[in-house]
């Protein structure tokens, strides 16, 4: 016969099951955060690239984009995407990316123009 103390320390089967499936819940959960930050640092410029030939890489550029200080990325920076997938990290203080980025900019709003000006006269068309 067992002693009363060892008897408050039994557990049913039943019991054993909640356990076991409440310790795989935290593993699955605590092994979802850890891939989770993982991923969200895989984006981030850690160091900005050394640009020598300004105008032969801004021929090459197909989209950029900004990454801020937030969310894990402790690196102000502009991200190119180039042809061929490359990816180049640039200071955003660069002289010859700010005049870049106001060329690019200036484009789109004019491309914007042209494009309202075209579906607005083939409306007054129809």
């Amino acid at each position: 016969m067992r002693s009363s103390c060892f008897s408050l320390f039994e557990i049913s089967s039943e019991g054993r099951m909640r356990f076991q499936l409440l310790v795989f819940l935290l593993m699955t959960a605590s092994f979802c955060a850890i891939s989770g930050q993982a991923m969200s640092y895989e984006d981030c410029c850690l160091s900005y690239n050394v640009v020598k030939h300004p105008k032969k890489l801004s021929r090459k550029i197909i989209h950029h984009r900004v990454q801020g200080t937030g969310g894990g990325c402790n690196l102000p920076a502009i991200v190119l995407t180039l042809k061929k997938s490359r990816i180049v990290c640039v200071d955003p203080e660069e002289k010859w990316l700010q005049m870049f980025l106001k060329k690019s900019r200036k484009w789109q709003k004019e491309t914007r123009t042209r494009s309202k000006k075209l579906s607005d006269s083939k409306l007054s068309e129809d």
